[in-house]
């Protein structure tokens, strides 16, 4: 399954918290602790199980009409490759015993 289509949700474990326009997720086996700008934030909590990376960057492109979609995909892909790098979210395959 590529990128394109795998569907990310968040970590039970992962720890978040609102601050300000962003947020923190924290990771409290490892102490890993990542501050999320307002994207960041908002693509984190699309992570519900259901959305793939094109289901965020639709979402993504009607909060930001005047950004290239390409730019909102290429962004996406960043923040989720690094999420899920860390461990702070998961596939849903991973995440998920029903699925």
């Amino acid at each position: 399954m590529d990128s394109t289509t795998r569907v990310f949700c968040r970590n039970s474990t992962t720890v978040y918290r609102e601050e300000g326009d962003g947020g923190f997720l924290l990771d409290p086996d490892s102490g890993l602790l990542r501050f999320m700008n307002r994207t960041a934030r908002e693509i984190y909590l699309m992570l519900d199980g259901h959305n793939d990376l094109d289901a965020i960057v639709a979402r993504l492109k009607k909060h930001y009409p005047d950004v290239r979609e390409a730019s909102l995909r290429h962004d996406a892909a960043s923040i989720l490759q690094e999420m899920a790098e860390l461990a702070l979210i998961s596939t849903k395959t991973e995440c998920c015993d029903d699925c």
